[in-house]
């Protein structure tokens, strides 16, 4: 049982067209925010900061693009968020998504709809049913890459794109959050190393950027990002991992996300 958890207030969570409880995708960000959220470490933001917020109403805020990317930039936000684990009433992707993108940040990689693209694969690989391809026709689901490549055979055109998604996105999970236990398997077990992970995830990101379904969704620009820079994605991963570990910092999402070693196959 984690020592500290992530407090959830709905009293700061937004409605939106999609239903209750849904994050909404903000202006020109598409970052998924609760309302509420910012101001939570309204004594971490001084001196300026902290004058523009009490003159600002949060609606306002989070309708002005470039005085929000600014405050969610702040690197005292990042450590108002690391040095108050327990304490946060925010969501676990907004938790992800101002870390990861302070960390890709210092990668050069710089476009904010990518950090809020692998937050949200972070945040929903901290259940561990969403770890697992769950294919349509198919009684149990692919827990191995063999078997999800193996599908695409005799799968149709929506299917191939969700498996060639969730491969992508496995494959730099694994890299991203676990690097060492796959060095280790691969020096003591003969298992795949790093450099297989990160080619099947390049190229699975790849062949989803270039299918219409990429186009519809917007995605197809994060897609052959993260294809072009999965290397450099994985990286800045590994160090947000390690800083997390040597922190302790034991929240309910990094914790779920520590507990996945089982379903993702790397005992």
């Amino acid at each position: 049982m984690p020592l500290t958890q992530f407090r959830y207030c709905p009293a700061f969570t937004t409605l939106s067209s999609r239903g209750p409880g849904h994050r909404p995708f903000t202006a020109v960000t598409r970052v998924r925010i609760p309302l509420g959220s910012p101001l939570r470490f309204h004594s971490q933001l001084k001196p300026a900061e902290e004058i523009f917020l009490d003159h600002v109403s949060l609606i306002e805020l989070l309708g002005d693009a470039e005085a929000r990317d600014s405050v969610l930039d702040n690197p005292r936000l990042v450590n108002a968020i690391l040095s108050n684990a327990g304490h946060l009433c925010i969501s676990s992707h907004f938790y992800f998504y101002v870390l990861v993108r302070h960390m890709f940040k210092r990668s050069g990689i710089e476009d904010r709809v990518v950090a809020d693209y692998v937050a949200e694969v972070l945040a929903e690989y901290s259940r561990i049913e969403n770890t697992r391809c769950v294919v349509r026709a198919r009684p149990e689901p692919l827990d191995c890459f063999f078997e999800m490549l193996t599908a695409l055979q005799t799968a149709d055109d929506h299917t191939r794109f969700y498996i060639r998604t969730h491969v992508g996105n496995h494959s730099l999970f694994l890299s991203g959050v676990f690097p060492e236990r796959i060095r280790y398997r691969a020096e003591h077990k003969g298992a795949p190393d790093l450099k297989y992970y990160e080619e099947l995830g390049r190229a699975n990101y790849r062949v989803a950027g270039d299918h219409r379904l990429a186009r519809k969704y917007d995605l197809a620009a994060v897609f052959n990002t993260l294809a072009e820079r999965f290397k450099a994605t994985r990286l800045a991963l590994n160090e947000l991992t390690d800083r997390l570990l040597s922190l302790g910092d034991s929240n309910l999402s990094v914790d779920a996300l520590l507990q996945q070693f089982k379903t993702a196959g790397l005992e």
